[in-house]
């Protein structure tokens, strides 16, 4: 909106992440679940000794509990004078 040559109003709408704002199951960003595996001790018997590891089944392999997967939504108002 323009008032005269010196003055004028502007809004601005930003969007990020428009896919999860139409449907919550779209635009996830999906990170690796890291403790999938548990270091539990070393194999001794081997030279050189090797890690062993437990593998946790029922853990998800990535997370969707981020920032980045929700939308969100900038305004702006702009005044110029």
């Amino acid at each position: 909106m323009r008032w005269s040559d010196d003055h004028a109003l502007s809004l601005d709408v930003e969007i990020f992440n428009v896919l999860n704002l139409l449907n919550p199951r779209w635009g996830l960003v999906r990170i690796p679940n890291t403790v999938a595996l548990q270091h539990v001790g070393q194999n001794l018997a081997v030279t050189p000794s090797e890690p062993i590891f437990r593998f946790d089944a029922a853990r998800r392999p990535y997370s969707t509990d981020n920032v980045e997967s929700a939308y969100q939504i900038q305004l702006a108002l702009r005044y110029r004078f």
